[in-house]
C-alpha cells in the first residue's frame, strides 16, 4: 500500500516487531505507541498497538536505505483511553532496532531480558528473567545471559505468558478527519 522499498520495508517490519514485544507488558484498554527518528537518513516510523491486538503503523519516507547500525532517537509511550502512563526515549547510536530496545528495556524499565527481532520475516521473541520469589525457580543474571543472549530462535522450555495475534486496525473515522 506505500509503496516501500525492500530496505524500508525491513526496517518497518524490525519497528514492527518491537512494537509487539513491548506490548506484551499491556492489557485491557492499553497501548504501546513506538516512534523512531533517524537522523542520517532522516525517517521516521510510528505504530500504536492495542492490548486487543489492533496495529497500525507507517514508516517514511518510502525509501528508507537499510542500515543495521542506525542513528535514532526511539520514543515508547504507554498509555490508556485516559491518559499516558509511561514515556521514555533511547539513544541509538550504531547498532539496529534490536539491540535498541533491550538497552531501552534494561535501562528505562528495569527488565532484563534476551531478545531477537528478523526484520525480513517479521517476526520475534521476548524471555524475561522474572525475579525468583513465589517459590519458583530462579536463574542468576549471569546464568540467564549465558543461556539466552546468543539463541538465534525462541527457547521451547519457557512459559510463555502473552501471546497476542495483530490484526490492521486504523481508529480514523470520518468523523475524526
Amino acid at each position: 500500500v506505500h509503496a516501500l522499498t525492500k530496505a524500508s520495508r525491513r526496517l518497518c517490519a524490525e519497528s514492527v516487531v518491537a512494537t509487539a514485544l513491548m506490548a506484551s507488558w499491556i492489557d485491557g484498554e492499553e497501548r504501546i505507541t513506538l516512534q523512531v527518528q533517524g537522523s542520517s537518513p532522516k525517517w521516521s516510523f510510528i505504530a500504536d498497538l492495542r492490548a486487543d491486538g489492533g496495529l497500525r503503523g507507517r514508516i517514511t519516507p518510502n525509501h528508507v536505505p537499510w542500515s543495521a547500525e542506525l542513528d535514532a532517537v526511539m520514543v515508547a509511550i504507554k498509555s490508556n483511553q485516559e491518559r499516558e502512563l509511561y514515556r521514555g526515549a533511547t539513544e541509538i547510536r550504531g547498532e539496529g532496532i534490536a539491540a535498541a530496545l533491550r538497552g531501552h528495556l534494561a535501562s528505562s524499565e528495569q527488565v532484563h531480558v534476551a531478545l531477537q527481532i528478523d526484520g525480513v520475516g517479521a517476526k520475534g521473541w521476548l524471555v524475561e528473567r522474572l525475579p525468583g520469589d513465589d517459590g519458583r525457580p530462579a536463574m542468576t543474571a549471569e546464568a540467564f545471559d549465558e543461556r539466552f543472549a546468543e539463541a538465534k530462535s525462541p527457547p521451547e522450555d519457557v512459559e510463555i505468558l502473552v501471546e497476542r495475534d495483530l490484526v490492521w486496525s486504523c481508529t480514523c473515522s470520518s468523523e475524526k478527519v
